[in-house]
This record gives C-alpha cells, structure tokens and sequence, in this order.
C-alpha cells in the first residue's frame, strides 16, 4: 500500500515541488524575479498589518524600514544586466543587513498598491514569522518565498488529487519552470496560478461527479470565485463555474450559479473601484481613451491585436513554459518544445490507473473554446489599455506568457477529454516514469541557465 501511494500522481508533485521549489528559492539571487522588489515590499506591508496602502503627497505606498531598500540596493545592478554576476560571499554580506524598524522610510508601490492583500496573504504571512525569528532580511524574504511554497504545494496536491482525469497533464503545468518559480517567489502570479488550477480542478469534478453539489461544495466554489476576483481583479476566470451542467446544481440551477458569482463580481466592482484612485499610467498610456477607441474601432483593435500576438508568438510560447531570473534566463530552445510535445502527448494518453473518463456534451465543448479566447483577450486588453500610448495600431509590448498559464488546465483537460472520448489508448507506466525524468533534465537545464547567468566568472 505505501508504495503505491508513493506512485500517486499528486503524491510525486509534492517531492518534485518541494525539491525544485527549494532549489529555484536558493538559486535565484534575491530579486531576480519580475517585479520582486515590489511584491517583496507589498507582503512586508501585509506583515506590518497594512493591507491596504496609503497616500503620501499624492503617491500610494509605505512606511518600510530602511533595511529593505539598503538590501535591495545590493542587488539593483543585475536588473536587466546580463554582464553583471554576484558571488556567493556578496551574497552572505547582504545576509548581515539587519532589520530596525524604528528606521523607516516612505516606499512607492504605486504599480502594485491596486492588488488586493489577498494576492499576499500565503507570503506575508511568511515575513510576519520570519520577522519574529530574525532580523536578517535576507532570511525573512526566504520565510515568505517558502511559505508562499508551501501554499502553492498544497493547492497543487489538492488540485490533481480533485481532478477526475488528466492529472498528469496538471502535474506538468504546475511544475512548468515559470509556474513554480512564481509559486516559489513573492509574486502575487504565484497565488494566481495555485488558486486558478485547483479551482478549475474542483471545477472538473463536480461537473463528473454522479450526484448533484452539495451546500459545502457550492460554498467553496463561491470562496474560491471570490479569491479569484481579488488576486489581479481575475473574475472572468471564475466563469468556468457554468462548464457545470446545469443539472448538477439541482432545483433553482441559476440561482445557485448566481450566488457563486455574483459576491466574486460585487467584490471585483468594489475593489476596482477603490484600486483605481490607486492607478498610476504606465508608458503614457491613458486607459479611459484606449478603451474609448476599442469601442469606436474594434475591428483595427482587433487587427492590432493579431499583429502583436504574431509578432510575439514565440516569446509567449518560451515566457509561459519559462523564462527565469528577471526574464533573461532561457531554456535550451529544444526544451521548449519538447515540453509543449510532453503535453499533447499526455491529451492523448489516459491513465487506466487514476482516470474517471465522461464525455463532455455538446455545451461543455462549445464552452471551453468561447471561455478561453474571452479571458485570453481580456487579459491582452488589460495590457494594452494599461500600458500602450493612445490609439496605438502597431504590436504592443507587454504581454507576458505567465498571465495565461491560469488557462492551460481548462484547455489542456477539454484536449484530453475528446481525445480519449473514443481512444483506448492508455498511459503506460514507463511513460509516467519518462515525464518525471523529462522535469528533471529541465531543472538541470534550469539549473545551468542560472549558474551562467548568475555566478559563472570564466
């Protein structure tokens, strides 16, 4: 019995996480994440029970303790230098700057003050213990990298165990290098992902489950909408609550589907229209007048969109599968693509073992695709108002794999489900063996990529 509960899917993603997780928080120089900096001072906040910022001559932030900013002076020169390294002892000398937080100095968040303390809680918890064991900030940071960790491990262990099929291929996504190396940082995207998958996993066993759902489950679908529309305003993900068939839900069915979404929406308007006295343009953008101009002009919207996606095909590709450090730590291109090939082939492969296959109905294939393409382009959307000039027609930068790795299970699993809607195919155990030995030469590849970004001198 304990060897086969060790050769449990959900099983091996804790060993593989907590191992490679470890790994990526100890390898990576601090700050060596997208917009640590940031997310680092937003959790200290949390931890010094500030959840939400404040205004000072106009601009949002903090009061934080100066030993924050000194620590993270240390490392400001590696930003987006790829000639720049640190050695180890640097790394041991930054170990020295303590904390005194009767020193404290006023700190801009104004980009990251519009999230939710929500999008923080897993990681500022972290720093608020790591604060009562020592006053090393560099060791406080580790606290809430790895309490950050620890949450996405167990929503990850949650997730493929809930999931009545595919549970390799969710497996895979959230031990994808961009996944867990966000879900080993301090990056709100971490949290995202963790609470995207496991949702869409409860998701996909209620929709498959033989009885109707329960109170307890239609209550944790709510929560789960509601964290969702309070970690980077995500509600639309919530929507993958209607790929329930409305039989499951019982006597008044949309009513029930209402209560689920309706608090995640009247909290997403609420926060929103708080965040946005928050809002600071980027790149002098002005959202009031890019939205204005999708309205008038759709269809060169439209036109300007596919320019920028073929434009950046390849980035988004290689940036959701991973791209480390502060996006200039590649994989060997081969392993790109060999990733992607390990993905289809598990859509195609069921597991004899663990799999509960149904065929999905015709609403729940018509579903997917529409829910998909409508997050997918809300989230280009976002980008493009938030940051691109007025009335620009040309590609937009901006868009980054990682916001859409929330939508891979949904679309990977409703891949599986028709492909093994007729296939007897089975997922045979050397090939469940052979993903396991793929993500190890990927950390290795991963480890590599960081030492000779990071600490080679040759």
């Amino acid at each position: 019995m304990q060897i086969e509960n060790i050769k449990k899917v959900e099983n091996i993603f804790i060993y593989f996480a907590l191992i490679f997780g470890l790994f990526l928080i100890f390898m990576t120089p601090p700050f060596q994440s997208p917009d640590e900096p940031a997310h680092f001072a937003k959790a200290f906040s949390f931890a010094q029970g500030h959840f939400l910022s404040q205004k000072v001559n106009g601009i949002a932030g903090d009061y934080l303790p100066e030993a924050i900013i000194d620590f993270q002076n240390r490392y400001d020169p590696l930003f987006f230098n790829t000639n720049l390294r640190v050695s180890l002892s640097e790394i041991e000398q930054s170990k020295k700057i303590l904390l005194d937080e009767n020193k404290k100095i006023f700190v801009n968040q104004k980009y990251h003050a519009m999230y939710s303390p929500v999008a923080y809680a897993p990681q500022g918890t972290g720093v608020w213990i790591g604060k009562h064991i020592t006053k090393s900030v560099y060791w406080i940071m580790i606290t809430g990298k790895i309490f950050l960790l620890l949450f996405y491990i167990l929503c990850g262990f949650w997730a493929i165990k809930s999931l009545p099929f595919g549970k390799w291929l969710c497996f895979l996504i959230l031990l994808m290098p961009m996944s867990l190396s966000l879900g080993a940082s301090l990056s709100a995207d971490g949290i995202l992902i963790a609470v995207s998958v496991l949702f869409a996993s409860k998701v996909f066993q209620y929709a498959f489950q033989d009885k109707e759902l329960r109170d307890r489950q239609l209550f944790l679908l709510c929560i789960f909408a509601i964290l969702l529309a309070l970690i980077k305003q995500s509600f639309l993900i919530s929507l993958f609550v209607l790929f329930i068939p409305i039989k499951k839900y019982g006597k008044y069915g949309w009513l029930k589907i209402a209560g689920i979404l309706m608090p995640a929406f009247i909290v997403s308007l609420l926060w929103s229209k708080y965040s946005y006295s928050l809002f600071v343009p980027m790149n002098n953008s002005n959202p009031e007048i890019q939205v204005h101009f999708i309205f008038e002009h759709p269809f060169v919207y439209a036109a300007t969109l596919f320019k920028t996606l073929k434009a950046y095909f390849l980035p988004l590709i290689y940036s959701s599968i991973g791209v480390l450090g502060w996006l200039d730590v590649f994989l060997f291109p081969f392993m790109y693509w060999l990733y992607l090939c390990f993905l289809i082939a598990n859509c195609f492969l069921k597991d004899k073992e663990e799999d509960k296959l149904l065929p999905a109905n015709l609403w729940q294939k018509i579903f997917v695709p529409l829910y998909s393409i409508l997050n997918f382009v809300v989230i280009c959307t976002i980008i493009y108002v938030s940051w691109a000039v007025p009335y620009l027609i040309s590609p937009f930068e901006g868009l980054q794999g990682r916001y859409f790795i929330p939508l891979l299970l949904p679309v990977l699993c409703m891949i599986y489900l028709l492909c093994n809607e007729k296939s007897e195919k089975k997922l045979p155990d050397w090939f469940k063996a052979l993903n396991c030995i793929f993500l190890v030469l990927v950390y290795l590849n991963i480890g590599f990529g960081l030492f000779i970004r990071y600490y080679a001198t040759f």
